[in-house]
């Protein structure tokens, strides 16, 4: 399969087109001033691709309907015109071979959030997922009114099937970026 640059249009209500329940984020960082443009690199985005959805699938040439697709691969959000964020990061501690929400002394979980210019009168895109660098779960609204966008290679796309058969193989981990070659 030779490879093919995808860019896929999720403004307004095109953003139900992509599922990132499964994402993660890889490098996040957010100023304390806001920027007119926001990119982000992602890894598990899911496609929705099924007949089940009654969105237009015209966005994704070249593939079947019968099933949703995995990006087991290195995206790139684009996001123009950032008017608001909203964003609480939850942080992640490694505890023997696993890793655990960060708490203080008291128990709460400990919490970074950030407000950042209007949250309202604009489109709202919400991506709930972890975080690679720094590491946590991270619920960021990004309010704008610009076109939002999202790249990846085609050669990175397998079936949702294909990825339920074996997860751990086709997840964000640095042996995977390395087989990858990316």
């Amino acid at each position: 399969m030779s490879k093919i640059r995808r860019q896929v249009d999720l403004t307004g209500e095109n953003f139900n087109r992509i599922n990132f329940e499964e994402a993660e984020i890889i490098e996040l960082h957010l100023s304390d001033k806001l920027s007119d443009s926001i990119e982000f690199e992602i890894w598990g985005t899911r496609l929705l691709m099924d007949d089940f959805w009654e969105h237009d699938k015209t966005f994704l040439h070249g593939v079947s309907h019968s099933d949703d697709y995995y990006v087991a691969g290195i995206g790139k959000i684009k996001i123009q015109q950032v008017i608001g964020i909203d964003m609480s990061f939850f942080p992640y501690a490694k505890m023997e071979d696993s890793y655990k929400f960060l708490r203080d002394e008291t128990g709460k979980l400990v919490e970074e959030s950030r407000i950042i210019g209007i949250l309202k009168g604009s489109e709202n895109y919400l991506w709930e997922c972890v975080v690679i660098c720094p590491h946590g779960f991270c619920r960021l609204n990004i309010y704008a009114d610009g076109k939002v966008e999202y790249e990846f290679d085609d050669i990175n796309m397998i079936t949702e099937r294909e990825f339920l058969k074996n997860p751990a193989k086709y997840a964000y981990h640095i042996s995977n970026v390395q087989r990858l070659n990316l």
